[in-house]
């Protein structure tokens, strides 16, 4: 490599003021940038593979806005959190096309929902379930998904696609025991 490929390519002379890069050839200064681009490329890479939790899902609509697509589509995994408790204001319907966009991820294997509601709301649950889980069901996610239901007395919901699995709890609370895949 010569002096002149490398300035080609990036300015190394743009390090004047620092003392390692005044006095390093600007060969050797490429190599420098180029392994630090390579590990701060692989360290993004990896960063997708971890799972990504949601507490709001209303937060998620953001993240397309902030990273770029090719790192949306490379996130593997996520978990959302629904909760329906003392701060439940009575509207459930707004986030079904948060499932479209769950639906449109490439890299997505995994999804786990968990419906978290207050014993306040128990009959609610109860009454509506269905209508609750039913825009998950037809957002055609091909991850596998795995729906957490709040109660132990909940009713199994039939859904009849082999990526899902229902969790029903031991007790109410957030001990969980896992059930079979729906098919």
């Amino acid at each position: 490599m010569r002096a002149s490929d490398v300035n080609e390519h990036h300015d190394v002379n743009s390090q004047k003021g620092s003392m390692l890069f005044s006095k390093l050839p600007p060969e050797l200064r490429l190599l420098i940038y180029r392994y630090s681009l390579c590990g701060y490329s692989e360290a993004v890479d990896s960063l997708y593979h971890n799972t990504f939790d949601f507490r709001d899902p209303k937060q998620f609509f953001k993240l397309p806005l902030l990273i770029l697509p090719q790192r949306f589509h490379a996130i593997q995994s996520l978990q959302f959190d629904y909760c329906m408790g003392d701060g439940f204001d009575g509207q459930w319907d707004w986030p079904f096309n948060l499932w479209d966009l769950v639906a449109s991820m490439k890299g997505l294997e995994q999804l786990r929902v968990r419906y978290l509601v207050g014993k306040d709301h128990q009959s609610y649950w109860f009454r509506f379930q269905d209508h609750y889980l039913q825009p998950l069901i037809e957002a055609e996610i091909a991850a596998d998904v795995e729906i957490i239901l709040p109660f132990a007395a909940c009713e199994r919901a039939r859904i009849g696609k082999s990526n899902f699995r229902i969790t029903i709890p031991e007790m109410d609370g957030y001990r969980m025991v896992e059930a079979e895949r729906d098919v």
